[in-house]
């Protein structure tokens, strides 16, 4: 049988129809991936809010935080989809393939436009942390006392057998190399946070994603800000300082202005910066718990999640960081002890909340909040044009309903003759 011939409107209708339908669907299926995507960082993005709400109350300068990180969150974003389109005209103008994994991994990164939301979240919500802490932390000086360096040189003395733990590190072998590896490594863990933190951010594993950022979280805005706040104290280069007693940490350092390192200089100018009061971001002085030794933790459980040779160098690392901050007397070694105990069991809770979260129905979590932002619209009825045998059944179905109430109304009108 040779089925009608379709003029040409027909055709186009049809298309024209089929199109609509399959936008549509992407448009619903957008909508629902944006609002997963929103859904998987809604505890991060609630943890920073109420850091953030607390530190304004408590008077840091920290009300353009949100709209900084932002900017910064966006602009990493840019750099992604810059360095996309750069590999894309290499490709066009030397007419060959780039490497295929990476180069399919950045393009999904930039184009998909939900990834670009998820790394824009991520990205932006370290950046408000970050800036938030660096507004609070000058305030340490300002509303706490320092009075708890005397107990922490004793609880050393007690742990390390009655020795200063810095008279240990004092012993390494290496002399001026040593020092100047330490010194440049503590200094370096800025660049080494940076990359662990994008990584994070771009690793396509939500559980893992959201439990390096909430552990970080609570490792900035409870251990860096609450517990510095709780047990302020400036650590053995400013013992003698803040204590006034002579002689315990005085030949610390003796050799370092001959080595020409960063570090004594870098504690000069906090110094001076907290004896002026400026309340300059970031230039508050804390010792307890040390943040470099919890986030170097940090970086070392996320290195050995991604790859068992990456977290052999993330354990040599928080090696580094740990020795450092005691030989060049920023931390007393407990202040270690304290934050790499915190990062682990902030690890351990945050993977069980996050596998939690993401595991659990949307719908019974966050109540209209997300719907209310993202509202689920009612799919439009389609207009696609009935087909023949859609009318016909149509028409079927009308006769068979009027064939089943005909004797119905014959009998009642000849009850009504009657």
């Amino acid at each position: 049988m040779i089925a009608p011939r379709r003029n040409g409107s027909a055709v186009r209708r049809s298309a024209r129809s089929n199109a609509a339908v399959q936008v549509r669907e992407l448009r619903i299926d957008l909508r629902s991936r944006f609002r997963a995507a929103v859904r998987e960082h809604a505890l991060f993005l609630g943890g920073i809010a109420a850091y953030w709400v607390i530190a304004v109350a408590a008077g840091a300068h920290a009300l353009a935080a949100p709209g900084w990180a932002v900017l910064v969150g966006s602009s990493i974003w840019g750099v992604l989809a810059v360095t996309d389109l750069a590999a894309t005209g290499v490709e066009r103008v030397a007419r060959t393939r780039l490497a295929r994994l990476p180069a399919d991994w950045l393009r999904r990164r930039t184009r998909d436009p939900v990834e670009a939301l998820r790394i824009m979240l991520g990205a932006s919500g370290i950046s408000a942390i970050l800036l938030t802490f660096g507004a609070a932390k000058p305030l340490i000086g300002r509303l706490a006392s320092y009075r708890w360096d005397g107990v922490f040189t004793a609880w050393d003395r007690v742990l390390h057998g009655g020795t200063n733990p810095w008279v240990l590190t004092q012993a390494l072998p290496g002399g001026a190399v040593t020092s100047l590896v330490l010194d440049r490594m503590y200094l370096g863990w800025y660049p080494v946070l940076f990359v662990a933190c994008l990584a994070a951010v771009l690793v396509d594993r939500p559980a893992l994603r959201q439990q390096y950022l909430l552990s970080l979280l609570l490792i900035w805005s409870i251990a860096g800000t609450a517990m510095a706040f709780a047990f302020a104290s400036g650590g053995p280069v400013y013992f003698q300082a803040f204590t006034g007693h002579t002689g315990t940490f005085v030949p610390l350092g003796a050799e370092f202005p001959r080595l020409e390192l960063w570090a004594p200089a870098l504690q000069q100018k906090l110094w001076a910066v907290h004896v002026a009061g400026d309340g300059v971001a970031f230039s508050g002085i804390s010792a307890m718990p040390s943040v470099h030794v919890a986030a170097a933790a940090l970086v070392c459980l996320l290195a050995r999640r991604l790859h068992p040779a990456l977290g052999l160098a993330g354990l040599a690392f928080w090696i580094l960081i740990m020795v450092g901050s005691v030989y060049l007397g920023w931390h007393y070694a407990v202040d270690g002890y304290v934050g790499t105990v915190f990062a682990l069991v902030s690890w351990w809770a945050t993977g069980v909340l996050a596998r939690w979260w993401l595991d659990r129905p949307a719908e019974v979590w966050y109540g209209g909040a997300i719907r209310w932002l993202l509202p689920r619209r009612a799919p439009a009825r389609s207009r696609q044009p009935q087909h023949a045998a859609t009318r016909d059944s149509a028409h079927a179905a009308v006769g068979r309903k009027a064939a089943r109430a005909r004797p119905r109304d014959v009998a009642l009108r000849n009850r009504n003759k009657a």
